[in-house]
């Protein structure tokens, strides 16, 4: 995150980069990759900054972010039908 944006929105960020890196998939894989090689603080603020890109593209491409279970999805899918 850059230095001069809002301390409260980088809270906020690092907060949800905290949880995420351990409930979503994707952003799991990163927090392990760079946990690694980085501090637990290093690699939450990682995340973070990832995290913030996804939604500025998100926001700006006025896309979905498809981070489903093909597995449940599938088996959703033949339940409803």
């Amino acid at each position: 995150m850059k230095k001069d944006s809002s301390k409260l929105v980088k809270w906020m960020m690092v907060q949800a980069a905290n949880v995420a890196s351990f409930k979503d998939d994707r952003m799991k894989e990163v927090y392990e990759r760079l946990r690694k090689k980085h501090p637990y603080g290093v690699a939450v603020s990682h995340v973070a900054n990832k995290m913030g890109t996804i939604i500025w593209h998100l926001l700006d491409g006025k896309t979905l972010y498809d981070e489903r279970k093909d597995g449940l999805y599938v088996k959703k899918i033949r339940t409803q039908q």
